[in-house]
């Protein structure tokens, strides 16, 4: 106690100030380096960890630093240099079949990221789809070609669709072609009829005016306002035989003022070439296309049954039980491409979308690499992951994984990303 008690009596006070203003100094300067750092890190983040099909997925060996607690926004750590053994970037793997994309939506990548073919396609008339609302919820849905609708109509209006076939084919030098939408009728080259099937009507357009039919027992209709119908501007919806009948009164007026002859010939059984199949036969026929609509989109569309449902306006994103109602299994299969990518083989850990959705921005590309330096908690002795469906997705995100259950692919789709599945060896 004696020395202690000599040694502060001893100690010059300016040395103690001295001290004390270089450790302030030091602790400034430290907290001064970790706020630049963050600043750094943040900056740094928006320009990495962007999916790549193009490149080799790095050696499973290598794992991101431990991430901070999972109540805070996770942040990417600083990259390290690398190894020098690290695969080099090769030629791109993208499969053939998938064209690069018209345009991307709302996320630009720093690269570009291959795209559905279907969203390079352009849309067919009137194809049957719904809008999406402001969080680019998208829907899939199905455009039929009039063959396909012929195939799956009632087989009443396969009798309406032969007595009016039969009908207009009577008079000499009509001509009938069937196109994606219609079947078209022409006398020459005068176009003098057209056939449509719109929900469950068959609808018949014929070179009149309406006007001529207003009060009478023709229920027809004035369809002049759009331009493909300007040739043939009355509409006749055929919904009983009594008004099958009187289509057969109007065919007849249509050729009363035209130079052509009416000939009786037996009735043939053109319905019977086009029996019942199911959907997704037809879509292997290409006789139906799966069309993908975002929003943005602005094309009319007039079918019956192609009206938005108020349950589309919902901006909470897609649920797992709302997916199963919008999107079948067969569909979603379809819509999971190959990114070239070869999965690795050994532990597989699992993610949930919602978790994705939690971790990622909206328009973000999400890899393994991805999640493991993101999400705090995920196994990162893991070498591969499989996405499972959980809770809401309300992001648009484009997700590589080595497997997907096929819910996780509605959600994902329904919310306007893209799935990649790692090619297996």
């Amino acid at each position: 106690m004696k020395t202690l008690s000599a040694l502060l009596a001893g100690f010059n006070p300016v040395v103690m100030y001295v001290l004390i203003g270089v450790l302030a100094v030091l602790v400034l300067a430290l907290v001064a380096y970790e706020v630049a750092r963050n600043i750094y890190k943040r900056k740094h983040r928006s320009g990495e960890g962007k999916f790549v099909p193009e490149r080799k997925e790095a050696s499973p060996s290598e794992e991101p630093e431990a991430e901070p607690a999972a109540s805070e926004e996770p942040v990417a750590e600083e990259p390290a240099p690398e190894p020098a053994a690290e695969a080099e970037p090769e030629t791109p793997s993208v499969p053939a079949e998938e064209p690069a994309p018209a345009e991307s939506p709302e996320h630009v990548s720093a690269v570009p990221v291959p795209q559905p073919p279907e969203a390079t396609e352009p849309v067919p008339e009137n194809a049957k789809v719904v809008f999406a609302p402001a969080n680019r919820l998208v829907s899939v849905r199905y455009d039929k070609s009039f063959t396909a609708r012929l195939m799956q109509t009632s087989e009443k209006n396969k009798e309406y669709y032969n007595q009016i076939k039969n009908e207009l084919l009577r008079y000499k030098r009509v001509k009938s072609r069937i196109s994606w939408r219609r079947e078209s009728f022409r006398l020459g080259r005068e176009l003098v009829a057209k056939l449509e099937i719109r929900g469950k009507t068959l609808c018949l357009y014929l070179a009149l005016n309406s006007a001529d039919y207003a009060e009478t027992k023709y229920f027809v209709e004035d369809a002049s306002d759009k331009k493909m119908n300007l040739p043939v501007p009355t509409l006749y919806r055929i919904k009983s035989d009594r008004r099958a009948r009187y289509a057969l009164d109007l065919i007849a007026d249509v050729f009363r003022t035209r130079e052509t002859k009416y000939t009786e010939t037996d009735p043939v059984d053109f319905a019977a070439d086009y029996p019942y199949e199911e959907t997704l036969a037809l879509v292997e026929k290409e006789l139906v296309k799966i069309i993908e609509v975002r929003s943005g989109v602005n094309d009319e569309f007039d079918d019956e049954d192609d009206e938005l449902n108020d349950e589309d306006e919902k901006d909470s994103g897609v649920s797992v039980a709302e997916a199963g109602r919008e999107m079948r299994d067969d569909e979603a299969e379809k819509l999971v491409r190959e990114s070239g990518n070869v999965t690795m083989r050994g532990k597989q850990t699992i993610v949930n979308v919602d978790t994705l959705g939690e971790y990622f921005s909206d328009g973000e590309t999400v890899t393994f690499d991805d999640m493991k330096e993101r999400i705090p908690f995920l196994n990162k002795s893991a070498v591969c992951v499989k996405v499972l469906a959980r809770g809401r997705l309300n992001k648009t995100l484009v997700v590589e994984a080595d497997d997907f259950s096929l819910d996780a692919v509605k959600m994902i789709v329904l919310a306007g990303g893209t799935v990649y599945r790692k090619r297996s060896e």
